[in-house]
């Protein structure tokens, strides 16, 4: 989307753009744990070990 705003936890950033997946299921949900980490680091500041530990 040209011009649209990449927030810190979105899919663009974390998978990568004209690659083909050989398992796209578990590339997206490592993607969307990825960005959930990103979020809980930016937005609440929380550490690296208590996001692990959910």
């Amino acid at each position: 989307m040209p011009g649209a705003e990449l927030r810190e936890a979105s899919a663009p950033l974390v998978l990568l753009q004209g690659v083909s997946l050989l398992h796209p299921e578990d590339a997206v949900f490592e993607a969307m744990l990825e960005g959930w980490g990103r979020q809980q680091r930016g937005g609440r500041r929380l550490q690296p070990d208590t996001i692990g530990d959910r």
